[in-house]
């Protein structure tokens, strides 16, 4: 699967592919016991340093005040956490690492993990809610008598692709190109209210 044709592309990455996919090598036979707990080791390493990135603060007037300005970054005015400087976009791991006795020249796919999971950190976790999201209208089943034409607040172009496609759920609508997140929000009122109202006919 090319990274670059899917949706979450800042949680489904190249760089961690053996993170994501090692418990099913595993369980497949595909990785023995040696080459699993070699990836569990690297991936504590790079929880542990992360970890230690948020709970660790330098304050101003450190050296590191010089190598901020050096970066054309603004310099310590108060106590900060190592995560934060790290999130300027101008500094990178290698500019912090030598003012704090905890951190270690770790191999460089080590080191741009660490930098990823940092920099991008509010975008990551925007992303797994929108996983969390999608996992919720996975569940949300369309009927296969639908009316799309009923719905007017859908384009004719994605009422077009909707029935070309005949998705069975919430989810499989939107994995289809070019139906956008605001479809799906229509879409989803329109089931609860066709639900409602089929309820109240049969009863």
């Amino acid at each position: 699967m090319f990274t670059s044709r899917v949706e979450y592309r800042l949680i489904v990455r190249e760089d961690n592919a053996d993170q994501r996919l090692a418990k099913y090598g595993r369980e497949f036979g595909l990785l023995n016991a040696e080459e699993y707990d070699k990836i569990e080791r690297k991936y504590q390493i790079i929880r542990r340093e992360i970890d230690h990135l948020r709970s660790t603060r330098i304050y101003p007037g450190s050296p590191l005040d010089q190598k901020l300005i050096e970066r054309n970054s603004a310099p310590l005015r108060r106590a900060t956490l190592l995560s934060d400087i790290l999130k300027r976009p101008e500094i990178d791991y290698a500019v912090i690492a030598p003012f704090d006795g905890a951190l270690k020249d770790y191999p460089q796919a080590v080191i741009d993990q660490v930098e990823y999971e940092i920099k991008y950190e509010g975008f990551i976790q925007r992303q797994l809610k929108d996983v969390e999201k999608f996992k919720h209208i996975e569940k949300i089943k369309i009927p296969p008598d639908i009316d799309y034409d009923a719905i007017p607040s859908l384009s004719i172009e994605i009422r077009q692709k909707l029935k070309r496609f005949a998705p069975t759920s919430l989810g499989q609508a939107h994995r289809i190109s070019g139906v956008t997140p605001a479809a799906i929000s229509i879409l989803m009122v329109y089931l609860r209210k066709l639900s409602l109202a089929r309820q109240v006919k049969s009863s």
